[in-house]
């Protein structure tokens, strides 16, 4: 499994748009909402816990803020626009 923003750049590169789910259940298109973590703050928690073995249990690592899919993609395609603009200068 990739990430949203890993299948959106996909996307926008070989079609040059980012197809999200139909609205459904009250949600527009795109609306659908998760709690997006980053990578990184994943590792830190790893690594947090691999130097201390003493501490253990089942912990939650969101951010406790859910996102709209359409923020996740429109963030994605600005950064590639960004990208191939400053890879024409």
């Amino acid at each position: 499994m990739a990430s949203v923003a890993f299948h959106n750049f996909n996307q926008y590169r070989e079609t040059g748009k980012v197809k999200l789910f139909a609205g459904n259940d009250g949600y527009g298109d795109g609306m659908q909402s998760r709690d997006f973590v980053s990578v990184e703050d994943v590792v830190k928690v790893n690594l947090y816990f691999l130097d201390h073995p003493e501490k253990c249990g089942i912990f939650n690592l969101g951010s406790g803020r859910a996102q709209p899919f359409n923020d996740v993609a429109v963030a994605t395609v600005n950064a590639c626009r960004l990208s191939t603009k400053a890879n024409r200068r």
